[in-house]
């Protein structure tokens, strides 16, 4: 039974996200820095920055649009530090990257991308691609809001 509920895939899924107000109301809310897990809390958030972390009973600021995840747990986003987003899958054959075109692996990597920010990874440092650039390719696409990731 999945009771965690990741805030990027919260905001991905929410199209105001990228220019209003929106509150998040978490039943429980994964604290890092504090080590522990607070219960009842409003995440604001503006455009794609978190503004105030604040007990859900001080209620929701003027004109946002509450998202509410009152029965689940919140937590912050997850980095991975080794990646290969613009990969494909393993195989045994040593031709196989050569099998696949660049056009195609970019169409992948936005696949994989999209995958990895909906596991709840909203942070990743890709290692590298045989094919020159495809992975910062993928990285502008991202920062341009051409694909999600």
């Amino acid at each position: 039974m999945r009771r965690a509920c990741l805030l990027c895939a919260v905001l991905l899924a929410v199209p105001a996200a990228a220019e209003g107000l929106i509150a998040v109301r978490a039943g429980r809310l994964v604290d890092v820095e504090g080590g522990q897990v607070l219960r009842d809390r409003l995440v604001v958030v503006r455009g794609e920055r978190i503004e105030a972390i604040l007990e859900a009973g001080a209620g929701s600021p003027p004109g946002a649009r509450l998202v509410d995840l009152s029965a689940y747990t919140v937590a912050p986003g997850l980095i991975d530090c080794h990646t290969h987003l613009v990969d494909l899958v393993q195989s045994a054959s040593p031709a196989a990257p050569l099998e696949t075109s660049a056009s195609r692996q970019a169409y992948i990597g936005a696949r994989h991308a999209k995958a990895t920010l909906l596991a709840g990874f909203t942070t990743v440092r890709d290692v590298g691609s045989w094919r020159v650039f495809s992975d910062a390719a993928l990285r502008d696409a991202i920062d341009e809001g051409i694909v999600p990731g």
